[in-house]
């Protein structure tokens, strides 16, 4: 089973966060799964679309490849560097979906 990138795309485009993978409306981080959560990172929004599959840690590495990355790491080194913007992490995701 693949992620649905569109998902991904509509939650990012609601709300998108750096430096963890999900935020509260005041600001705190939380997990992705969190009911108030309102802003994810990338890593964090594929994990929210994929919820709690026995096999997120396949589907979680499955959508990294597909979005370019070699590592769910190096995703979220590049979600989180300085001067990233949600279009650019919009745009990317964009990019795989056409």
């Amino acid at each position: 089973m693949d992620v649905d990138l569109k998902q991904v795309r509509d939650l990012i485009a609601s709300g998108w966060c750096q430096k963890c993978n999900a935020r509260l409306p005041d600001g705190y981080p939380a997990t992705p799964w969190e009911r108030d959560a309102c802003q994810w990172c990338l890593a964090g929004a594929i994990i929210k679309v994929i919820g709690r599959d026995t096999q997120l840690k396949s589907m979680l590495f499955t959508a990294t490849k597909r979005l370019g990355f070699r590592s769910v790491s190096e995703m979220m080194d590049w979600n989180d560097a300085e001067g990233r913007t949600q279009a650019q992490v919009l745009d990317r995701i964009d990019a795989v979906i056409a």
